[in-house]
């Protein structure tokens, strides 16, 4: 296509610049040329390995070819070149299909823990932890997000969602909190559904 077209005329003139080889890269990896996008980040880490935008794109790609081990390794770069939310949901999502749902849960912790009242990176901390089937902890973890941010609709069903056998009451509390501010969302009405089935 015509973007396509051009990403290559400009690495032509100057096949260093990074950033229509990044664009370029991040094409290929949404179509699924994930040789074509390895090839491309290979070349540009190669040319700047402290380009922290070069190196995430390296793990994503490596992450999307199954090669979960040398995307940590790229990830963990990435990460220390520039420590964002991110490269750090980036480097868990990379220990976590390498089979290491620790390190991944270390590292969302370890970013919260300087950032201790910023809904993104608590909600991202929160979702981790449900997906790792840790409850208690994800409980825990939206509770702390409701008490930055008190409106967070998903935070609240997530919480009725999980609290709906242990405290029933208090799962009913929250999902009359979400009702009342999204009532239209499914998801939202599905838990209030279940919760008041039981």
């Amino acid at each position: 296509d015509a973007t396509e077209a051009a990403l290559r005329r400009a690495l032509d003139i100057e096949p260093f610049r990074i950033a229509p080889a990044l664009a370029l890269a991040r094409l290929e990896l949404k179509r699924g040329k994930l040789a074509e996008a390895a090839a491309l980040v290979d070349r540009m880490v190669k040319s700047d390995p402290g380009n922290a935008d070069a190196v995430y794109l390296q793990g994503q790609v490596r992450l999307a070819q199954g090669d979960a081990t040398n995307a940590v390794v790229s990830l963990n770069q990435a990460y220390k070149l520039r420590p964002s939310l991110p490269t750090a949901v980036g480097l868990a999502q990379a220990h976590a299909a390498a089979g290491h749902m620790g390190e991944g849960r270390a590292v969302l912790e370890g970013f919260v823990a300087e950032r201790p009242k910023d809904p993104p990176s608590l909600y991202t901390l929160g979702e981790f932890l449900l997906r790792a089937a840790d409850e208690p902890a994800a409980i825990e973890v939206f509770k702390r997000l409701l008490a930055v941010e008190p409106t967070n609709t998903v935070a609240m069903n997530n919480l009725a969602w999980l609290l709906r056998e242990k405290a029933p009451a208090e799962a009913l509390d929250y999902a009359r909190q979400a009702l009342a501010r999204e009532p239209n969302q499914p998801a939202v009405m599905d838990t209030m559904a279940v919760i008041l089935a039981q």
